[in-house]
């Protein structure tokens, strides 16, 4: 078909009969050229169709030519690639999909994990805690012994000057004492 086009729009001496018709033929080479190259499956006509357009009926200067392709074969082309884009869109959603279980697996594990270590922190925070309250506990024991051993020396001062006293006190009553024994003896 494209050398059906060059036959028909090259003069006798080979030149074209314009250059919207060389462009047109240049165009469909390479197009041709690409589709071989690129492994898609197109045939003369379509590239034609494709580079100069359709219409029904009289083609100028060749009379009445087939029919082009109707809406319906570009609609089922269109079908085609929407269903193959619709594949990998799915096989990405499913890969994503496993993506985001395994992440939330993870996260699960992760979360157990954080929750073990609280409660690992919690119960050595409280030993500690405890720890630190047996600690303050010695302390004030510590204090309250060597606070009560202040008193005890100051108790014990006091006791100690308190039983000089009575010693005085129990010297002086027996001094009297005696001084009266004394004092009932006519002779004195």
């Amino acid at each position: 078909m494209i050398e059906l086009y060059k036959f028909t729009h090259e003069n006798v001496r080979g030149t074209w009969s314009s250059d919207v018709a060389k462009k047109n033929w240049e165009q469909m080479n390479e197009l041709r050229d690409l589709y071989a190259a690129e492994g898609v499956e197109k045939s003369e006509q379509e590239i034609v169709t494709e580079v100069i357009g359709c219409c029904n009926g009289y083609i100028k200067g060749l009379g009445y030519g087939p029919k082009p392709p109707g809406k319906h074969s570009q609609l089922q082309q269109e079908l085609e690639e929407t269903r193959a884009e619709l594949g990998v869109s799915k096989t990405e959603a499913a890969t994503y999909k496993s993506t985001v279980n395994a992440m939330n697996e993870q996260l699960k594990q992760q979360a157990a994990q954080i929750a073990k270590l609280m409660a690992y922190m919690e119960g050595s925070s409280s030993k500690n805690k405890d720890q630190e309250q047996q600690t303050n506990r010695n302390e004030a024991n510590q204090d309250d012994k060597q606070e009560g051993d202040g008193q005890g020396n100051e108790q014990k001062e006091d006791e100690q000057g308190n039983e000089q006293e009575d010693d005085e006190k129990d010297e002086d009553e027996d001094h009297d004492l005696s001084a009266s024994d004394y004092s009932d003896d006519p002779t004195m």
